[in-house]
């Protein structure tokens, strides 16, 4: 379970730290 738990944190964390990179490099202004 924990181990299930903490793949899932990793897999976010490798997702959403480019995605607020890219906002700080490129803002997309809609």
């Amino acid at each position: 379970m924990l181990a299930v738990a903490l793949v899932i944190l990793v897999l976010a964390m490798a997702v959403l730290v480019p995605v607020c990179l890219a906002f700080r490099i490129m803002p997309r202004r809609i």
